[in-house]
């Protein structure tokens, strides 16, 4: 582990350990790559994943994810590294956070009430079984986005799902809000949710489709 242990008191660990700033925890990590000291002076080729800009089909700039190749010395990797490992706990505490409120959101979810986890899946290739050349090279593809919902019947917890498909493959907010209307419909038509009150919505957070004013409107 190259988090210090946490405390018996203590729910969470300290929000040192958390944000990469102890000390020990740092130790933990110099002595974890210590081995590779002694290869420091060495030339060698390794990959990262770096935001990069590239150009789209349609000669756009944008901003993507790429694993870039790197040509530098043990010394450098190690440093790239030790940076890594240090913001690691960070992103794992929140996750492992966030999974946890997404689960008691779940556990206690009122009559009236329902819990709904959204999100983007990747696009479909619809093809045929028998398709002729010019098909195959011009294939379209649909938009699919799963709904898993969470509500109450007679004391019992329902696990929905809503699928929801369109040949719209732009993700932007306008869809998204698509999708949740008639993910809305579909649940005001069970007997248990005929007064419907609330809706929690848990996504992934992307602000072009879900955290903004058309998405909530």
């Amino acid at each position: 582990a190259i988090r210090c242990p946490i405390p018996e008191n203590q729910q969470y660990p300290d929000k040192e350990c958390i944000e990469g700033s102890c000390k020990k925890c740092s130790n933990k990590i110099n002595d974890l790559l210590q081995p590779l000291q002694k290869y420091k002076n060495e030339d060698i080729k390794w990959h990262h994943w770096e935001r990069v800009n590239a150009k789209t089909s349609k000669g756009e700039v944008k901003a993507i994810t790429s694993c870039v190749q790197k040509d530098t010395t043990m010394s450098d990797f190690i440093d790239s590294l030790f940076d890594d490992l240090r913001s690691y706990p960070s992103h794992i505490f929140r996750a492992n956070w966030q999974h946890q409120q997404m689960q008691k959101s779940i556990e206690m979810v009122d009559p009236n009430e329902v819990v709904m986890l959204m999100d983007y899946s990747e696009n479909y290739r619809c093809v045929f079984q028998n398709e002729i050349q010019s098909g195959f090279f011009d294939q379209r593809q649909v938009t699919i986005h799963p709904s898993m919902v969470y509500y109450t019947e007679n004391d019992t917890l329902v696990k929905h799902a809503i699928i929801g498909i369109s040949p719209d493959t732009t993700h932007d907010a306008h869809l998204t809000k698509a999708f949740d209307d008639k993910a809305l419909d579909v649940l005001k038509k069970q007997p248990s949710l005929g007064n419907l009150e609330s809706i929690v919505e848990w996504s992934d957070g992307c602000a072009a489709q879900y955290k903004c004013k058309y998405s909530t409107e």
